[in-house]
């Protein structure tokens, strides 16, 4: 008998062969609940500082890009961006024109859970007189997304 068991989020699987028969279906809850925490908590040590901006000021504000309206907003020394409300996204600050996104849980929107954006770069206009960044663009599989900053 064998047993195939993934958690995609993690890119970790279980792969398991028995000689006789067993039980997947409680095996696999039972061989996760022994592997993970032990994981987890390595994994959480590991996770580097999420960058911030020495001025945060060129990023917050509101942009608009493709009927969606965006709001990047800054809490205890972290950029986020939300197109909800409810869900943030982390923005890791790399360099003042690009930044990576990683969603703090699924998103509400399917297209960023479809287009895989955990980790997806972003990319901000460099060309600013006024202190703000006009905008930022993401780039996509068929084509790149633009947002412009419309508040803030």
């Amino acid at each position: 008998s064998a047993m195939f068991s993934f958690i995609p989020e993690l890119h970790l699987g279980v792969n398991a062969l028995f000689s006789g028969e067993f039980d997947g279906i409680s095996f696999a809850p039972t061989a996760f609940d022994i592997i993970l925490p032990p994981l987890v908590n390595y994994l959480i040590k590991l996770k580097p500082k999420i960058g911030f901006p020495p001025d945060p000021q060129v990023y917050i504000g509101t942009y608009s890009g493709l009927g969606v309206e965006v709001r990047i907003f800054s809490n205890n020394n972290v950029l986020y961006g939300t197109n909800d409300g409810k869900t943030n996204t982390t923005m890791d600050y790399k360099d003042k024109n690009r930044m990576q996104l990683y969603p703090d849980s699924l998103s509400s929107c399917l297209v960023s859970e479809l287009t895989a954006s955990q980790g997806e770069w972003v990319y901000f206009d460099p060309n600013y007189k006024s202190g703000k960044s006009p905008g930022f663009m993401i780039p996509g599989l068929y084509q790149d997304v633009y947002f412009k900053r419309i508040k803030g």
